[in-house]
């Protein structure tokens, strides 16, 4: 399938809002809300049809879509680096719940991992790292759940606003996110090293229609080099 590759302001609006369903007047539409609201459109990059199984896979990525351990070509291929990581943050708990005022400065307002789910950020960072896969850029959505998986299994994070959870966002911003995330997971990483996102499996469920059942899950993507991707394996927080 084709990868869309948009060039300029008002084609990356047009074809977003096009993609929903909506008109050119739309994406323009579009176009002046991301400028309004400080988001640059020079980043988004959207799939034609980008979602689990609609490529046309070969070899390992024939079962991109299926969830279950790394296989051995996966792990060459994320040595060399050129891939995007999407990992949903680790094991909560569940008997806490995010507050209707909810601070992200304050985990007590959050639900948060649990002593499961800090191992196992700690124990997936640490299998990354002896299979020798090069971490770059480290990215995580602000709530206290993905900043602590990011720190415990890479020790570092960045913090983006744009991967804050669609599910607590007003209605009017959920898609511009879904865009830049899109935009994220077609940007190619630094040569040598792979880009992870620690975030929220409901921001991949609505960029792309994947839904990642398993806290500390992980989608791995490849960037084409011209703003689209593919989906090249789902891995199992256990399965590194």
């Amino acid at each position: 399938m084709g990868t869309v590759r948009l060039m300029g302001l008002f084609v990356i609006g047009a074809a977003v809002m096009m993609a929903l369903g909506l008109g050119i007047g739309a994406g323009a539409a579009m176009l002046q809300a991301l400028q309004a609201g400080g988001l640059d459109p020079n980043r988004l990059a959207v799939p034609a049809g980008r979602a689990e199984g609609d490529a046309e896979p070969a070899g390992d990525e024939a079962d991109a879509g299926a969830v279950g351990p790394a296989t051995p070509a996966l792990i060459e291929a994320l040595r060399a680096g050129g891939h995007v990581i999407y990992l949903r943050h680790s094991t909560t708990n569940r008997e806490e719940k995010d507050a209707e005022a909810l601070d992200v400065g304050d985990c007590a307002t959050q639900r948060n991992l649990n002593e499961e789910g800090r191992a196992q950020a700690r124990a997936v960072g640490a299998a990354l790292a002896a299979h020798g896969i090069p971490i770059g850029e480290v990215q995580a959505s602000p709530l206290c759940r993905t900043r602590e998986t990011a720190e415990l299994a890479f020790g570092r994070v960045e913090i983006s606003g744009a991967l804050y959870a669609s599910n607590l966002l007003p209605p009017t911003e959920v898609d511009k996110r879904a865009a830049v995330l899109r935009g994220l997971l077609g940007s190619v990483p630094p040569a040598g090293t792979n880009h992870v996102i620690v975030g929220h499996w409901q921001n991949l469920k609505v960029a792309l229609d994947i839904q990642q059942d398993i806290e500390g899950e992980a989608a791995i993507f490849r960037p084409d080099g011209q703003g689209g991707f593919r989906l090249v394996a789902r891995v199992t927080p256990d399965g590194w």
